[in-house]
């Protein structure tokens, strides 16, 4: 390990880098397996630990794109002798890796049910080596042909090939960096999927980039562990200073996040692998039944569209519509009521459409912003179907937001659909069997391994990634419990302490709703 840091290290002071002299790779806990960047001795605060000049930042535009052919020759040799230049690089990287593409089918399917990343990866996870070979065939073997770098094939492709094809698309996941330019060109860098690029020029290069070095640091759980983090000069040049006094033999940490905020269980596990030990010990302590303030943001949660207008269809089958018309008029409100029916016209023509991610709703579960619960995507495709024909012409093309849950009937109706998403959605998360025992309740399992886990100070790979799992579980769960406390305040502010109208609406046995669910 010695010897592949001090040749990287002086590979990037050829190119014009520079490494700071008291640091140095270790190993973790003797696993060296697991790596990490540390202090040799004191370092002082504002000291530059790390730069790396422009020639040291690889990324795809550095790559041949498209050529005449008279220029193919000559570009196969830049690229041969570039991949060659950055050999002490290549050989830094991990020769293994450990991320959801190594888990069994069993493992994803039992300790992922119901979460939003299963949800969204189904069948790349189901048929994982069928959608890598496929992909390397179509879109990735014909490049490097082009290039020069892999020869025509004669055959079928080799085991061995696929083989490298999968541990090169897991050190881009797991290694490369997005960089994300502030309004004052300090760079906010981020890895992995988590990159905010929507703010971005079409010319600014926000793509998979790796940074020799800087990719060795791990990842600080809590925006009080960060020692350092990334920043772009003027000369292109990206730098890492220290933010603070940094003790001998501390290990440097940084935010892998696209801000200096926290990434959530199932970020970190859907790119790098891994939870933090701080996010499992995190999700032990928020049980449902707990009173302990949630103040951090939690692994965002899925709707199915398709689910929530078969909820909205049920409600409208039901006599739920009825009771409450009834309910209304009986106690002589003066809200408006109006016949309910199931109009498919208005019932979002668009669900099911050809790109996955638009048959879903993110539902994001911010403490310190509780609005982004209840979006405005949320509320209109819960609004539309119930909406009287002429109403629902007049929205269809934009989008409703919360205040229209203020009307009595339309927002008792729309509260009843969620109870009953919520309800069902709940039921997806299904019970993990674990060692001969049949656990419906994630957090009663997810402590008894960590019990197991503080005693002996060892977890086998099975248990960690156990852990891994109810970690996202138990996160999405409290999102979910979130969005229907919500539910809940509306149903209240639309009560006004009234108990005469209660059990007209909610389409649902009170224990559904009005107890919280296991974690």
């Amino acid at each position: 390990m010695q010897q592949t840091w001090q040749t990287l290290v002086d590979w990037v002071h050829e190119h014009g880098g520079f490494v700071h002299p008291q640091l140095a790779l270790q190993a973790i806990d003797g696993n060296e397996n697991h790596r990490g960047v540390f202090a040799r001795s004191d370092i002082s605060w504002n000291e530059l630990l790390i730069r790396l000049s422009p020639s040291l930042v690889l990324s795809g535009k550095h790559l041949p794109g498209n050529y005449v052919a008279e220029q193919q020759q000559q570009e196969n040799v830049a690229l041969s002798a570039q991949l060659l230049n950055w050999k002490p690089y290549l050989d830094s990287l991990p020769v293994s890796y450990e991320t959801l593409w190594q888990w069994t089918k069993d493992e994803k399917r039992q300790y992922l049910a119901g979460t939003s990343i299963i949800i969204m990866q189904h069948d790349a996870y189901d048929n994982q080596d069928e959608v890598i070979q496929q992909r390397y065939l179509t879109q990735i073997r014909p490049y490097l042909e082009h290039v020069g770098v892999v020869v025509p094939l004669a055959s079928v492709v080799s085991d061995s090939e696929y083989e490298r094809f999968s541990k090169a698309c897991q050190a881009i996941r797991t290694r490369c960096f997005h960089l994300v330019k502030t309004q004052n060109d300090a760079a906010g860098v981020s890895t992995g999927a988590i990159a905010d690029s929507s703010s971005h020029d079409d010319d600014d290069d926000n793509g998979p980039t790796f940074l020799p070095v800087m990719d060795l640091l791990n990842h600080a759980s809590s925006p009080s562990d960060i020692h350092t983090t990334i920043r772009m000069q003027a000369d292109g040049s990206l730098v890492m200073v220290a933010e603070r006094d940094i003790l001998a033999n501390t290990q440097l940490l940084h935010s892998y996040a696209s801000t200096r905020g926290e990434m959530t269980a199932a970020e970190t596990l859907s790119t790098y692998g891994f939870v933090s030990d701080e996010r499992i010990q995190q999700a032990c302590e928020y049980d449902c039944n707990a009173t302990l303030p949630i103040t951090t943001t939690m692994s965002s949660m899925l709707l199915s569209k398709r689910a929530v207008l078969d909820a909205c269809r049920s409600v409208i089958a039901s006599n739920v519509p009825m009771r409450l018309a009834a309910a209304i008029k009986a106690q002589q409100l003066p809200d408006e009521t109006w016949e309910v029916t199931v109009d498919e016209e208005h019932a979002i023509a668009d669900v099911g459409s050809d790109d996955d991610d638009d048959d879903y709703i993110v539902i994001q579960y911010d403490p310190c912003n509780p609005d982004t619960l209840w979006s405005d995507d949320l509320v209109t495709l819960t609004c539309l179907p119930f909406l009287p024909a002429g109403a629902a012409d007049e929205v269809k093309d934009s989008l409703l937001d919360k205040s229209v849950l203020e009307d009595y009937f339309l927002g008792k109706l729309v509260c009843a659909t969620m109870l009953r998403v919520i309800h069902e959605r709940q039921t997806s998360y299904t019970n993990i069997t674990y060692k001969g025992g049949d656990y419906d309740d994630d957090f009663k399992l997810l402590r008894e391994l960590q019990l197991v886990s503080t005693g002996s100070n060892e977890r086998s790979q099975s248990q960690l990634r156990l852990q891994y799992a109810l970690a996202v579980r138990i996160e999405e769960k409290i999102t979910l419990d979130a969005l229907r406390k919500e539910v809940m305040k509306v149903l209240a502010s639309l009560d006004d302490d009234d108990d005469d109208c209660q059990d007209t609406y909610f389409g649902l046995e009170e224990s559904s709703v009005s107890k919280r669910q296991k974690m």
